[in-house]
């Protein structure tokens, strides 16, 4: 899937994802089905999966089960990349604390206001 907030794929590598994996490269599509793919990437590529649902009303009428998928298809590529930058802050934090600690550079002492030299 596509990746968000400084991924490592650019733009363009992460619209075709969104598009191949409508139509993907090995079957055989018309190029009225490749049009109507590049339409449905392009709407879900900037708005999410829930701005296909007019979409599909148009075209079979929809339902509620259509606008409950969409909504959990969103969800889900909201928490996939909530967990992943949780997991990248979490690596990020623990190798600034190992580099801290490997220094031997403790604020403890610095933080310590029992007793400051000359303040009295």
């Amino acid at each position: 899937m596509r990746l968000i907030n400084g991924g490592s794929q650019n733009a363009n590598e992460s619209f075709h994802v969104v598009l191949w994996n409508l139509t993907p490269k090995y079957r055989y599509a018309t190029g009225i089905v490749i049009y109507l793919c590049v339409a449905m990437a392009v709407l879900c590529y900037n708005d999410g999966s829930q701005a296909i649902i007019p979409f599909i009303t148009d075209i079979t009428g929809g339902g509620y089960y259509t606008r409950v998928a969409m909504r959990r298809l969103d969800e889900s590529c909201v928490y996939a990349e909530h967990k992943q930058k949780t997991k990248q802050t979490k690596e990020t934090f623990d190798s600034l604390h190992v580099d801290r600690m490997s220094l031997d550079i403790i604020d403890d002492d610095i933080l310590d206001d029992s007793y400051v030299s000359g303040a009295y």
